[in-house]
């Protein structure tokens, strides 16, 4: 089985305009891995990390304080800004494992999410 740097490089190569990849903990705020076209800062990374956990946790608060019938933890969150998209995936039940993607501003959202999705599901089996 291919290494975490090597999942994380399939994962960006896979979906077109996806421009890195990284996984990191939400507990801690680090990107402890990282496929990219070009080098980012280990401070960039974590600033994206950073933004995840807040981005999840407000999520949390917002889906808690509504009805607790429909609501439901969301595994995923997409951030637009200008020339890029940042997609945020977690693992299940609010776990803390994390992959963050930054990507061209059009690419194929649904490929993404289920690569980055089988991706953490295999994360979480080797926790």
């Amino acid at each position: 089985m291919p290494d975490l740097s090597q999942q994380l490089d399939a994962l960006r190569l896979a979906v077109p305009g996806c421009q890195l990849a990284a996984y990191g903990d939400l507990v801690t705020g680090l990107v402890l891995r990282s496929s990219s076209a070009k080098s980012y800062p280990q401070e960039y990374l974590d600033a994206l990390c950073l933004q995840a956990q807040q981005s999840f946790l407000l999520l949390d608060a917002a889906l808690n304080a509504g009805n607790q019938e429909h609501s439901s933890a969301s595994e995923e969150i997409l951030m637009l800004s200008a020339g890029e998209k940042r997609i945020f995936f977690r693992g299940s039940d609010h776990a803390d494992d994390t992959l963050l993607c930054v990507c061209e501003e059009i690419i194929e959202t649904e490929a993404l999410s289920l690569a980055a999705r089988n991706l953490i599901t295999q994360i979480e089996g080797f926790s």
